[in-house]
């Protein structure tokens, strides 16, 4: 404590030293005293510490707080603001949440907030049939929530949370760690608040096209937090939901599917030059630049998927994280994938990974491989490309023994054909 408060200055702000990573700045786009110093002010209030020291610096914060409120025009700011009142319990908690509600956008009886520059691009063909926010939209909102349970105001909070559920991807979660982390923690604050143990209903699922297919799903107190899952027939049509009983839950349905041609309203410029490639080894480069708006992209993922069959090399990896060079912040292995995490994409000059894989696996015939890039808190600001490994690979030059191929003749290391 006595580390964090060494760092208030005299006008009650707290100073940050050094460059802050975006990928610890969340929604925020860029430094801010407001939004850093009420960030820590809710910290040291949540922290319970009573000391005179800490008592002091809360002091301090506040009323810096309060002397720059007139001016903040920032939502993602003003939001945090707005909270970090509210736990202080300082009448200033009004005036932000009186300017936030004036910023409010108010669809099918939800509430939410947005970016000033969060203009929405329907015609994006990244973009999902319907709009999906910007992390930053889900942190604004989630602070703001946070607000209202905090003054367990149910009239104005059961809109907000509503909102905030409905944004959920299909496995809970949002477009990025931080912003999920926030979401999850404000829904779950606010849930005590409409939490009832009288809990009894039934939802039954039907298809349009499929008269068969009839699924009943059926919620009680002893099972409220266990998760139920169906998957439906790959079918056209319409999805018919119907729910009878008393209580309140979420019923989800995640859609997953592909797009033909790829967009020409790219963020980043993304290249892969195959350099060395044999049956066991592929030496792949990929070169990624911003082309969006600024001179650098936020924090920035680039997803590189390796052939089949393949995977990366442990000591390749350490390599690469060891470099400094290449600005590689972490690198993750899920899957048949290598994600790499940028601090940022500069716009002025390419940003080069060179990435080993070695097989694993006999497999030939391998089709090509995709590589994305995305900006971590904006993920429809994207750019897409395929690479392959050698086109002449077949079946046979990976697995001899396979059916069709040249047996090989026991003991003569040559292979003769049947």
């Amino acid at each position: 404590m006595r580390s964090i408060l060494s760092t208030q200055q005299n006008d009650g702000s707290f100073a940050e030293s050094g460059h802050v990573s975006s990928y610890l700045q969340g929604g925020l786009k860029s430094s801010s005293p407001e939004a850093l110093t009420a960030y820590v002010l809710v910290s040291l209030l949540e922290s319970g510490d009573q000391s005179d020291g800490v008592k002091r610096g809360i002091s301090q914060a506040v009323q810096f707080l309060k002397g720059k409120l007139r001016g903040m025009s920032d939502t993602y700011t003003l939001a945090l603001v707005a909270y970090a009142f509210e736990v202080a319990a300082d009448p200033a908690k009004e005036t932000a949440l009186t300017e936030l509600m004036k910023k409010a956008i108010r669809e099918d009886g939800t509430l939410h907030w947005e970016e000033a520059s969060s203009g929405k691009t329907e015609s994006s063909p990244w973009l999902r049939p319907y709009y999906r926010p910007r992390s930053a939209d889900i942190e604004i909102t989630s602070y703001i929530l946070l607000a209202y349970t905090h003054r367990k105001d149910l009239q104005i909070g059961l809109p907000i949370a509503q909102w905030l559920a409905q944004q959920r991807n299909s496995i809970g979660g949002y477009s990025s760690t931080q912003d999920t982390v926030i979401g999850l923690q404000a829904l779950s604050e606010f849930a005590p608040l409409v939490f009832s143990s009288d809990v009894s209903f039934t939802v039954n699922v039907k298809l349009s096209t499929e008269v068969s297919y009839d699924k009943t799903f059926q919620v009680t107190k002893d099972n409220l937090v266990v998760l139920q899952e169906e998957e439906l027939p790959t079918v056209a049509g319409k999805v018919v939901i119907s729910a009878q009983g008393k209580g309140i839950g979420v019923l989800q349905i995640g859609v997953t599917y592909n797009v033909k041609t790829a967009p020409t309203d790219n963020a980043f410029e993304v290249v892969v030059k195959v350099g060395s490639s044999d049956n066991n080894k592929v030496e792949a480069r990929s070169c990624v630049k911003y082309t969006g708006d600024g001179d650098n992209s936020g924090m920035a993922i680039l997803e590189f998927g390796l052939p089949s069959g393949f995977s990366l090399d442990q000591e390749d990896v350490n390599k690469l994280l060891s470099d400094v060079g290449n600005k590689i912040q972490r690198i993750e292995t899920p899957g048949r994938k290598a994600v790499l995490y940028f601090d940022e994409v500069p716009k002025s000059n390419e940003l080069c990974v060179d990435i080993k894989s070695v097989r694993t696996h006999a497999v030939g015939k391998a089709q090509p491989i995709p590589v994305v890039v995305y900006d971590y808190y904006k993920p429809e600001k994207r750019a897409t490309t395929m690479y392959a490994t050698q086109d002449d690979v077949s079946l046979c030059d990976v697995c001899t023994d396979c059916a069709n191929c040249v047996p090989r003749t026991r003991g003569s290391g040559h292979a003769t054909r049947a």
